[in-house]
């Protein structure tokens, strides 16, 4: 019998470890986001204010650098769910899984399940993604 962990296992537990302990850092860390954590929240903040007026245009018109897709989905979630920090942190959360999603079925479509796998890993853990 083998003890081996399917591709697809490695890559969950690699979500859930990482959410598990960002989770966990968020309950212990209380200190207001700064830098570009706190650029991103004001960008949810403006964009949730946008969307409450219907302002499609500043919506667009506010995302210089950054898509408007993230910011402006944190400020649909906070509508659903008002907590600043859980609010941004489901989202981040779901793009997590997205991207690992992703980067999973095209590497396993370019070279294979466990060398998919391994880019979805890899993706999950890297220090710009954490």
């Amino acid at each position: 019998m083998s003890t081996r962990m399917r591709p697809t296992t490695a890559v969950a537990l690699a979500i859930v470890v990482v959410v598990t302990v960002a989770a966990a850092w968020m309950a212990a860390d209380r200190t207001p986001p700064e830098w570009d954590h706190a650029n991103h929240l004001e960008r949810a903040v403006h964009c949730a204010a946008d969307l409450s007026r219907g302002d499609w245009r500043a919506v667009l018109a506010r995302s210089s650098f950054y898509p408007p897709i993230v910011p402006c989905a944190a400020a649909l979630v906070y509508r659903l769910w008002p907590s600043d920090v859980m609010a941004a942190q489901v989202v981040v959360w779901l793009f997590l899984l997205v991207g690992a999603g992703a980067t999973y079925l095209i590497g396993r479509g370019v070279a294979g399940e466990a060398p998919g796998a391994m880019a979805a890993v890899l993706f999950v853990t890297a220090p710009f993604t954490i």
